[in-house]
C-alpha cells in the first residue's frame, strides 16, 4: 500500500515540477518582452541608475530562460535513461549499463533541480530589477 502512494505522489511531484518549470520560462519569456516592449517605447527614459536596474533585468531573464531550457532537456533525458535502465532491468540486461545509467540519471536529477531553483532565482531577481527600475523612472508619477 505504502508503494503505490509513494509512487502516486512521486507522479504527482513530477507533474508538478514540469508544470512550475515550464510556468516559470512562460513567465520569464514574457517580462522579457515586455522589457523588450519598453525599451522600443521612445516615452520610457531610463536616467542613471535606473538604467543598471533595466539592463540586470534584460540580462535576468534571459539567464532564467537559459535555465528553463535547461532543466526541459535534463528532464527528458533523465525520462529516457529511465526508461531505458527500467526496460534493461525488466530484461535482466547490461548490469554495469544500468550502473552506468543510474549514475547519469542521478546526475541530470540534480541538474534538473539546480536548473529549476536557478531559474526561480535569477526570475525573482529580473523580476525586482525590473521593478525599480520602472519605480526609479516614474515613482514620481505614483507618489
Amino acid at each position: 500500500m505504502s508503494s503505490e502512494r509513494f509512487i502516486r505522489w512521486q507522479s504527482y511531484t513530477i507533474a508538478q515540477l514540469s508544470f512550475a518549470i515550464n510556468l516559470f520560462l512562460g513567465l520569464a519569456t514574457v517580462a522579457l518582452g515586455f522589457s523588450v516592449s519598453l525599451l522600443i517605447d521612445e516615452k520610457f527614459i531610463l536616467h542613471g541608475s535606473a538604467k543598471c536596474f533595466f539592463a540586470g533585468a534584460i540580462f535576468l531573464q534571459l539567464f532564467s530562460m537559459f535555465f528553463g531550457i535547461a532543466a526541459v532537456i535534463m528532464r527528458t533525458v533523465d525520462f529516457r535513461n529511465t526508461a531505458r535502465r527500467t526496460h534493461n532491468v525488466e530484461k535482466n540486461r547490461g548490469a554495469e549499463e544500468n550502473k552506468s545509467l543510474r549514475l547519469k540519471v542521478k546526475r541530470l536529477g540534480k541538474g534538473t533541480w539546480f536548473s529549476f531553483w536557478s531559474q526561480i532565482i535569477l526570475f525573482g531577481l529580473g523580476i525586482l530589477s525590473l521593478i525599480v527600475s520602472v519605480f526609479v523612472t516614474y515613482g514620481h508619477k505614483l507618489l
